[in-house]
């Protein structure tokens, strides 16, 4: 939490706000200049002090930012709040640092912060026509996995809160994604409130070590230092410039996420409010620039990873920093830290200055696999995925074995005998009439399974570079393709009697709800027998091949319709169609007279304007779910063509001599047109919504 104070500081006092406006509570920060002074210490008191501060201060027009980076649990509604009944009955709260033990008398955690609390006291900010943007990085409910990360939550029950007996009755209502305020509904007398929540109410944030550490920023000895995830993307996403709305950039934190390598299972930010607001000190509609310095035949760039300077990026570079700055040349950077990166210095950039804008972002393969603290099953586990069949180096599939403490894409743990495969952000479930239960493997001691284990993590890997190539992808677009519209939207049953069976036949919705739209990159809340409709229209002059992907939380890859294996799996929209394209699918939380998968579910569209007479085969991504995968995967190759295509065949492959790559880098001629649009839909289950 207090690197990422410093770090939201920083980009606060670069960007126009006045250190005297921004008051800081917190504890243990470095003295330097460039790092804040706080006011307090975060105990309850002073944050709702400093709250009741900014509403006497506020005025109509007037930003008010509120951030919390810590701590958070849940603990049970008081009695007679049933007509607000939140998520599995609990109230989510944030711990500031004075959070004591449950009291069973008051029925609340001494000095927690709860949500209605919150959501009143920035009720009453808003009632001065002030906009309310707030930040939460922290736990809202969940288990903390084994893991190198810091889970942002406290256990209830470490803190004496009682558990749920029972879970409350079914209400009417569908589930939504949610956050943690209980702020009052918006009203034309009241300012607009923004919340941005790195979880949901029922999942765990976490942090975690990031590149090079900085000047001010508070590491143990010999470590890096660490951040909230949902922080440092929040940040990474501002510093870009790009986005114009608070949708923009919220579209852009979660694909930034995924783009870095969470996995498409792990969870995703939640982000509620008056998106549409432009965001306050957007500038004009282009990435910064930032200055560089020649080092030998290197450049120095003063921008690194949390500017998206990533190694594998494309860069301009340009001979100043206005947007007539004439180009001088482009490079690819071979090196990046926290705020600093370097690429090979090109002959074409000449001896005079030079900038260097972002042109298109990298997207990292690395695959991490953390594996297990048991000396004979550890052993079995590097030998399963080490070098195949005498080679040296780089494991043949790809992957990284790392510490089992250490931050992984995919964790193992042993338990019953068995091998379990735990994606990164999901608990482990070992109830096998639990929704979301994890994938395993029988681990006998004397003959592990190692066949399976390569192909169950090549599935993981396989569906995780897939939404990394299409994130990266997004993000670099800029919003191009407007010739060719995506668009998705879903239908609910709103029929109380049907709501109330968790286990019904998904037939036609008796009371469907009005079609809601989904928006591109950040996870909606989808329940049991919904529908979803995906709409792509070609107004351009070209034919489009459209490839459609659905992805399941087991790495599943599939497309809409069985036939169109036999065309490539692809589908043709020619130019000018009269009409869009459309498919339609139904979500389930139970099938089969068994749970289905909760979690996320991404559909993954790829629209390539048609460059030759033969569309391209893009069966080459299809994947069984990581069930089958381990009983057996056949090797697949990449399409051979070079540029945006063979990237999608190499990374699916978990290419072992590809670590970094840039979508678009290897054929400029082809990226023109090229359209790709990612949608993410969170199946939740049935006790999400009571």
């Amino acid at each position: 939490p207090r690197n990422d104070v410093v770090l939201l500081w920083r980009h606060l006092v670069r960007h126009d706000f006045a250190p005297a406006d921004i008051e800081v509570l917190a504890e243990g920060l470095p003295e330097a200049g460039d790092v804040p002074r706080p006011r307090d210490l975060p105990v309850r008191a002073a944050i709702l002090a400093g709250l009741e501060r900014l509403a006497t201060r506020a005025g109509p027009g007037d930003l008010v930012l509120f951030h919390f980076s810590g701590h958070g649990t849940t603990q049970p509604q008081p009695p007679g709040a049933a007509d607000e009944l939140e998520a599995g009955g609990r109230d989510q709260v944030l711990l500031p640092k004075d959070a004591g033990l449950y009291d069973p008398a008051r029925g609340t955690i001494r000095n927690a912060i709860v949500d209605n609390e919150l959501g009143a006291a920035l009720d009453r900010i808003r009632a001065k026509g002030a906009t309310v943007w707030v930040i939460v990085d922290a736990c809202h409910a969940g288990s903390v996995t084994r893991s190198a990360d810091i889970a942002r939550s406290v256990q209830p029950e470490a803190l004496g809160v009682p558990t749920p007996q029972a879970a409350p009755p079914v209400n009417a209502r569908t589930p939504e994604r949610s956050g943690t305020l209980g702020a009052a509904p918006p009203a034309a007398e009241k300012g607009p409130l923004i919340a941005f929540f790195a979880v949901d109410a029922w999942t765990q944030a976490i942090e975690r070590p990031h590149p090079g550490a900085a000047p001010g920023l508070a590491a143990a000895p010999g470590a890096e230092p660490t951040f909230g995830v949902f922080t440092w993307h929040l940040l990474r996403a501002l510093e870009s410039g790009r986005a114009r709305s608070f949708r923009d950039l919220a579209r852009q934190v979660s694909l930034d996420i995924s783009a870095a390598g969470r996995l498409a299972q792990a969870p995703l930010p939640v982000f509620e409010g008056d998106l549409d607001r432009p965001l306050p000190g957007a500038g004009a509609d282009r990435p910064p620039r930032f200055p560089a310095r020649r080092d030998g035949a290197e450049l120095m760039i003063e921008a690194g990873a949390l500017q998206g300077f990533d190694v594998g990026a494309g860069i301009g570079l340009y001979d100043g920093p206005l947007a007539d700055a004439r180009r001088l040349a482009g490079a690819e950077l071979a090196a990046s830290g926290a705020g600093e990166s370097r690429a090979a210095l090109p002959q074409a950039a000449g001896s005079g200055e030079v900038w260097v804008e972002m042109e298109n972002p990298a997207v990292s393969f690395r695959f991490r696999v953390a594996g297990v603290e048991d000396p004979a099953a550890a052993a079995a586990i590097a030998r399963a995925l080490g070098p195949q069949d005498g080679a040296t180096g780089t494991p043949a599939l790809g992957i990284e074995l790392v510490a089992a403490d250490a931050p992984a894409d995919l964790r193992l743990h042993l338990a019953d005998n068995r091998l379990w495969l735990v994606p990164d952000g999901r608990p482990l479930v070992r109830d096998a009439n639990a929704y979301g239960r994890s994938f395993s493997l029988p681990w006998p001691a004397d003959a592990p399974p190692a066949a399976q284990l390569r192909n169950a993590v090549w599935a993981y890997a396989r569906a995780a570079n897939l939404v990394r190539i299409a994130s990266a992808a997004e993000l670099g677009s800029g919003g191009a393709g407007d010739d060719i519209e995506v668009s998705l939207e879903r239908v609910r049953e709103t029929d109380p009697a049907r709501l109330a069976d968790p286990r019904r036949a998904c037939t036609a919705a008796a009371r469907p709800s009005a079609a809601l739209p989904v928006d591109g990159g950040t996870a909606a809340a989808v329940a049991h027998c919904d529908t979803v409709r995906l709409a792509i229209a070609n107004r351009s002059d070209r034919d489009v091949d459209v490839g459609v992907f659905f992805l399941d939380p087991l790495a599943g890859i599939g497309v809409p319709v069985r036939d169109w294996r036999q065309n490539g799996c692809i589908a043709t929209i020619p130019a000018r169609a009269a009409g869009p394209m459309v498919v339609r699918t139904t979500l389930r939380t139970w099938s089969g007279g068994a749970p289905s998968q909760v979690g996320l579910h991404r559909i993954l569209v790829f629209a390539l304007p048609r460059a030759g007479g033969i569309p391209p085969s893009l069966c080459h991504l299809l994947q069984s779910d990581v069930n089958a995968a381990a009983a057996g995967a056949a090797a697949l190759r990449g399409t051979g063509r070079g540029g945006f295509l063979d990237l999608l065949g190499r990374a699916a492959l978990a290419d072992p001599a590809l670590r970094a790559a840039n979508p678009f880098a290897e054929s400029e001629s082809e990226a023109e047109g090229i359209v790709v649009r990612q949608f993410t839909l969170d199946l939740l289950p049935p006790e999400a919504g009571r």
